[in-house]
């Protein structure tokens, strides 16, 4: 159950109930409450809960929690910013930094919370290659149209 694997979680993250509380913005009796069964865990919570224990909501709903290592993130991460620099070469022009820092944080977001990717525990960047062709191709859409002023002589 849920509450099973949110205790489980916790524990192989190496954190006391009283830490484990701190970061995630509950009472120290409010978390034991979560993880006995004795409370109901609200959906909103599990976000919070994923973050201090380095692991996913998938991960916590599947009943396969995970630990995940900073490599495998960094890698993860990695990995999405070389699709997003394939997606940028095809494109006419290059958008602003901040464009492709949101399409690499984005996409790193999604990933993470891919609950059939964690399942099959192999990361494959390019499922979410079209995702980030909508993002710059809704950026292009937005861009003011360049034009060109005549210079008189």
């Amino acid at each position: 159950m849920l509450h099973d694997n949110i205790k489980a979680a916790r524990e192989r993250a190496g954190l006391s109930l009283s830490a484990a509380a701190e970061r995630i913005g509950l009472g120290k009796t409010t978390l034991y409450r979560l993880e006995a069964g004795e409370a109901p865990i609200a959906a909103s919570r599990l976000p919070l809960i994923a973050l201090a224990y380095r692991t996913t909501v998938a991960d916590l709903i599947d009943n396969r929690v995970k630990e995940r290592t900073a490599e495998q993130d960094l890698l993860e991460i990695a990995l999405v910013v070389q699709m997003v620099e394939e997606v940028i070469q095809q494109l006419d022009i290059r958008p602003n930094p901040g464009v492709v820092g949101g399409a690499v944080s984005e996409t790193v977001r999604l990933a993470r919370d891919d609950f059939e990717q964690r399942l099959s525990g192999e990361f494959d960047p390019n499922r979410y290659r079209a995702f980030v062709q909508g993002i710059f191709g809704s950026w292009l859409d937005r861009r003011p149209p360049v034009t060109t002023t005549s210079i008189r002589t």
